[in-house]
């Protein structure tokens, strides 16, 4: 089944339209982190082996943004009255 959002397409797509909208989208695409690289099941069911710098990077990368997140919120829930 064809993805309806084609990554490389859409981008260039996008790059090639000025204007808000294309910016916006390409600055979203920068910011939504890539789950993908937590999908171990194939991996898995298939028995391949896994190397421990993957899931050393994969820690990493997940931590990373569980710090961005969390600073965010601590910037935006600092100037709250609760």
């Amino acid at each position: 089944m064809r993805s309806r959002f084609p990554d490389q397409k859409g981008v260039k797509l996008l790059k090639k339209s000025p204007g808000i909208i294309a910016s916006f989208v390409i600055f979203i695409k920068h910011i939504i982190p890539k789950l993908d690289i937590f999908n171990i099941k194939n991996s898995i069911v298939h028995d391949y082996s896994i190397n421990s710098q993957f899931l050393i990077l994969a820690a990493v990368y997940g931590i990373m943004y569980i710090i961005a997140i969390m600073l965010i919120s601590e910037i935006v829930f600092e100037r709250k009255d609760l």
